[in-house]
């Protein structure tokens, strides 16, 4: 009889807005040693944690008791911890809650650069220019969702999205081509993210993020109604992301309740300030001038070549 080799369990975890690995984890180990592991990590005690794995993330329901083999976590993915309220303790919900969210959003607040004209009444939503690359998509979504806001996550995204298409259900029907093919390309700085990547990222942060079309005016919001406490904000005009910051009451964020509507109002408003300057592209059907060197441009082709070709983002329809 040959014996049986057991691997010891890796994971990467991400609590916090941190993330780090946690390795050589037993292959007997139980639900609950994980968690012992995840609260000595982060700092989160055993009762408060809600853990998600996989993609679609899911909830790890499996009793403490329970080994990971039988409770179906695989070795190799992202563990996605969140602070709950501990059931064992009903009555302190209420208090807890509403004071939980506060404290998040004054630490997000004291983390944010200040933008600058904020006003400490009402709130105040700026836009946010982000670098005129092709990976504007990812630079938005890292300097919305990690604290404090940086616009150096592109890379660390683009890897994270490669490594989910991989671990997902994602289809080559879905995706246009084969997942691994998609995985490979989508780490090219020149390739561009859409949507298949903010839903991928929405889930990854385990926040929404709503990307206002500058020509629409339609807020698309990835992963609404999943039960997420935050909401970031894109404004795209049809080839680029920027990302939105607002002041209220002299503090500075990035992230908003989804329940925030006058922070998505405000939103729509900059981007129909856009539109009436007409700082979109149609790309069904439209000419445009290159703002930084003139050139005229005809469709969607054109727009996207040129700007890959000469880094150029600025354009105005005519």
């Amino acid at each position: 009889h040959v014996a049986k080799l057991l691997m010891p369990y890796k994971f990467r975890l991400r609590a916090q807005g941190k993330q780090c690995v946690l390795g050589n984890i037993a292959d007997t180990a139980t639900v609950g040693d994980l968690k012992a592991l995840i609260e000595k990590e982060v700092g989160i005690s055993v009762l408060r944690q809600s853990i998600k794995h996989g993609y679609p993330p899911a909830e790890l329901k499996a009793a403490s008791t329970e080994t990971l083999k039988a409770s179906g976590v695989r070795s190799g993915v992202t563990l996605m911890v969140t602070e709950v309220e501990p059931k064992a303790a009903p009555k302190k919900d209420k208090q807890e809650t509403k004071r939980v969210p506060s404290e998040t959003t004054a630490d997000t607040n004291r983390s944010a650069p200040p933008t600058g004209g904020g006003s400490k009444k009402g709130l105040l939503m700026k836009r946010v220019t982000v670098p005129d690359d092709n990976s504007c998509l990812f630079t938005a979504v890292g300097y919305a969702c990690e604290s404090p806001p940086s616009m150096g996550h592109a890379s660390t995204l683009r890897q994270v999205c490669a490594s989910l298409v991989i671990a997902s259900g994602y289809t080559e029907a879905f995706l246009g081509k084969p997942p691994d093919q998609y995985s490979r390309e989508i780490m090219d700085p020149s390739k561009w993210g859409g949507g298949i990547e903010l839903a991928m990222l929405s889930q990854y942060y385990q926040m929404e993020i709503t990307a206002v079309d500058v020509m629409t005016l339609k807020p698309y919001i990835y992963s609404e109604g999943k039960g997420y406490k935050k909401r970031v904000f894109l404004v795209y005009n049809g080839i680029h992301y920027d990302v939105v910051t607002g002041t209220r009451e002299g503090k500075t964020t990035c992230q908003f309740s989804p329940s925030d509507n006058e922070a998505l109002t405000k939103v729509i408003e900059i981007a129909r300030e856009a539109r009436k300057n007409k700082q979109f592209v149609d790309v069904a059907t439209f000419t445009l001038k290159c703002s930084d060197c003139g050139t005229g441009l005809k469709g969607a082709r054109e727009a996207q070549e040129h700007a890959k070709a000469t880094g150029h983002r600025n354009f105005t329809q005519y």
